[in-house]
């Protein structure tokens, strides 16, 4: 066999002016080998643990490959991988729907990031009109990438550039195995049948080959192959020369400046007059309590409804005032910046004070009617959201105002692992149980909603179990506990009934942990029913398992 039949399928092509890695067959390969993985790891599989291998699986590819093309990622690529393992992590490791969500959706947003700013760390310098241009060619880099990687390996095959690499070695492989499969049926059959124990072995070793389901098994075919299209692309584009765009030179943002200074300290002077006179109207009930929200008409709880949500808003809004106003806006002289710091400045400080007001509003809200999952939510994004306001002041004293998209990235991602190292459910349980033994204004809820607590994920379970065993509370109230408990043993033990044991991947740690903390807890009986299995309550109601309502 001469030198160029032995080359490898790594083997680089020679340099061309087309901006893609020299090593394009490994680049396919780890491409499809995570699609691969998507099909292990996920069809027809619960959600767990195989999301965090996936993720680390294709971290792990990019970080090969780049070894593969001598290329290291920049530091700031890696950061955003550690943040991405992280988001996976608490996305397996909390089981409450909001907080698995945004971790997902932020692992992927990283693993994108770092996709295309792996070997430049150009995240740190864009700004929010570079994120979705940026974004938007990464998508269209995944279908283009992999078709001009295709077309240059046809031109190398062509030109006989690669001789040997799939013509000499791969396609006499795969002949060879052809050719041997009918001569490996036979001696199986026959020594199958020669020894009883070597039959089950072979037939368990090929048990993987039954089709049950030839239209799922071609769908399945079908998503593997796109998905590798795909993801070798995007890893492609990983470590290819971004000729696409480029940030204008001179640090000039996309749109140029065109709004006079006069206009824009209109606009902020009476944004700021507004806002002010608001503020004078609020700070009566920032000291007076329920008291003057009672002189004014109105009760305790309708008054908690009102306006929380509005005034997020507004503190969205004035952020992306802030956005609009500082890339519009000409300043020629020093002294004109100075001015839009000072006003920008001031209404960051109105917009916090309003925030504020929204927090507050919410408190009151919880106190009559309890935490959800909205609600304790809302409370951790308005605390976050004053600290994005905080650090706009900051930036923009600095004279680095062009930064606010990798503040906005560092602080969203703050929101969102803060979600997951809270467990959002188990808290719920512990501030509903806090606040019924607190003081409570004359027209709130004095009664536990045990109906909500069947809506709480298996993070919850180790707080519930702690209240059903917890003397201090009323004996209805541990019964309700205890109910919830016994619906959930209950309903593992029919999920178990016939099914095969599930693989570690595709196991949860919270239900894990759940099940193991109630291995000895001793349920009350379910009754099973066709419309809803319930347990009954000794005040003659009942308690649904299963209840499935989404409380705001």
């Amino acid at each position: 066999m001469t030198e160029s039949e032995t080359t490898s399928i790594l083997q680089p092509a020679p340099a061309q002016n087309t901006g893609l890695p020299r090593r394009l067959r490994a680049f396919f390969l780890g491409g499809f080998a995570v699609s691969l993985a998507v099909d292990l790891l996920f069809w027809q599989k619960p959600f767990g643990w195989s999301y965090l291998v996936w993720v680390g699986l294709i971290l792990l590819a990019a970080l090969i490959l780049g070894r593969v093309e001598g290329k290291r990622p920049h530091p700031a690529a890696l950061l955003l991988m550690g943040g991405a393992l992280l988001s996976a992590a608490l996305a397996v490791w909390r089981m409450e729907i909001g907080t698995r969500v945004y971790n997902v959706l932020f692992s992927l947003l990283f693993m994108g990031l770092a996709c295309d700013s792996l070997l430049s760390g150009e995240v740190l310098r864009f700004r929010m009109v570079d994120a979705f241009l940026r974004g938007a060619l990464t998508v269209f880099a995944a279908i283009e990438r992999p078709i001009s990687a295709l077309l240059r390996l046809g031109d190398q095959k062509k030109r006989g550039e690669h001789p040997g690499t799939w013509r000499s070695v791969g396609f006499p492989i795969l002949r060879g195995v052809l050719l041997a499969l009918p001569v490996l049926l036979v001696f199986g059959l026959l020594l199958a049948s020669a020894d009883p124990v070597f039959g089950q072995y072979l037939e368990g070793f090929f048990a993987w080959l039954k089709v049950d389901n030839w239209f799922d098994f071609a769908f399945r075919v079908f998503y593997v192959l796109v998905l590798g299209f795909l993801f070798s692309g995007l890893l492609l584009h990983a470590y290819s020369e971004k000729r696409h765009y480029r940030r204008p030179d001179g640090g000039q943002g996309m749109v140029q400046p065109f709004l006079g200074r006069i206009e824009t300290y209109t606009v902020l002077g009476l944004v700021l007059l507004l806002f002010g006179a608001f503020l004078l109207v609020q700070a009566r009930y920032f000291f007076g309590g329920d008291t003057n929200i009672n002189l004014d008409g109105y009760t305790y709880a309708e008054y908690a409804r009102k306006g929380a949500e509005e005034l997020i808003i507004v503190a969205v809004l004035s952020l992306g005032l802030y956005q609009v106003l500082h890339t519009v806006t000409k300043l020629p002289e020093k002294k004109d910046r100075l001015v839009l710091h000072i006003l920008l400045t001031i209404l960051m400080i109105e917009v916090v004070v309003i925030l504020f007001s929204s927090y507050q509003r919410l408190m009151l809200y919880e106190t009559a009617y309890g935490f959800t999952r909205i609600r304790v939510r809302t409370h951790l994004f308005i605390l976050w959201l004053a600290a994005l306001l905080a650090l706009v002041v900051v930036i923009e004293w600095l004279g680095k105002s062009d930064r606010f998209f990798p503040v906005l990235l560092a602080v969203s991602f703050g929101f969102v692992v803060t979600q997951g190292l809270l467990n959002i459910d188990q808290h719920i349980v512990r501030q509903n149980l806090a606040r019924l033994q607190g003081d409570l204004p004359a027209d709130a809820s004095r009664t536990l909603d045990h109906y909500h607590l069947s809506t709480l994920s298996d993070d919850a379970v180790p707080a519930m179990l702690d209240a059903a065993r917890d003397g201090a509370l009323g004996e209805l109230e541990r019964e309700m506990f205890t109910a919830e408990l016994s619906c959930r043993l209950w309903n593992w033990s029919r999920e178990a009934e016939g099914a095969d044991p599930l693989p570690w991947y595709a196991r949860n740690p919270s239900t894990v942990r759940a099940q193991a903390l109630l291995a000895g807890f001793a349920p009350l009986p379910v009754t099973d029913s066709v419309e809803m299995p319930s347990v009954a309550l000794s005040n003659g109601d009942s308690h649904a398992c299963g209840w499935g309502p989404y409380w705001d």
